[in-house]
């Protein structure tokens, strides 16, 4: 699946997020991480193998786009 939802713990309350961009396609066992207003997803296997890629979704906008990063590691 490549579903995002929004909890709301509070209200205990559960909605499907509508997002535009370039989402990721469908991944497991994927790094992902939330700084300020943005959530950061490296990596991640599925059926063909191991992936390699970066993503983001800035959530003020709901836009995913994938993150090119260059230089050494």
């Amino acid at each position: 699946m490549n579903d995002l939802f929004y909890i709301d713990t509070i209200n205990e309350k559960i909605e499907k997020v509508t997002f535009t961009g370039n989402p990721p396609t469908p991944r497991e066992e994927f790094a992902m991480i939330l700084i300020s207003k943005r959530i950061f997803i490296f990596g991640g296997f599925q059926e063909g193998g191991v992936l390699n890629d970066f993503f983001t979704i800035d959530l003020i906008t709901n836009i995913w786009d994938i993150l090119k990063p260059e230089g050494n590691i």
